[in-house]
């Protein structure tokens, strides 16, 4: 255990040396593009609304895949609830896409048992 600690301050005291003081000449000498930082980048508002989708507890929200809201305003998600194997879809069609409205209430499932 004594040796791990030494060696975990030794890597740390040569990442910081190495890191902080050499870095930025080894980038200039090498000619490789040093990242640039970006400044006064604006915020994107948002609003967490929990609970917004309604489903019913027979229905699972596994892996969400995708998003899309349609021209009539509705939500559209594509899903994939579970694994080929342990449910609650089983074999291939484990996939789902769901519409909600713009309230987050479940309208319908597109291609159900597809």
């Amino acid at each position: 255990m004594k040796r791990f600690k030494l060696f975990v301050a030794a890597t740390l005291a040569a990442a910081l040396f190495f890191g902080v003081h050499l870095l930025p000449e080894a980038q200039q000498r090498s000619g490789s593009p040093t990242i640039p930082i970006a400044e006064n980048v604006p915020l994107i508002p948002f609003e967490v609304v929990s609970n917004f989708f309604k489903i019913s507890p027979d229905q699972n929200f596994g892996e969400t895949l995708g998003v899309a809201v349609n021209s009539k305003g509705n939500i559209v998600v594509v899903n994939h609830p579970g694994t080929a194997t342990t449910g609650p879809l089983y074999g291939n069609a484990t996939t789902q896409i769901w519409e909600f409205d713009a309230n987050g209430k479940f309208l319908r499932e597109i291609g159900k048992g597809v």
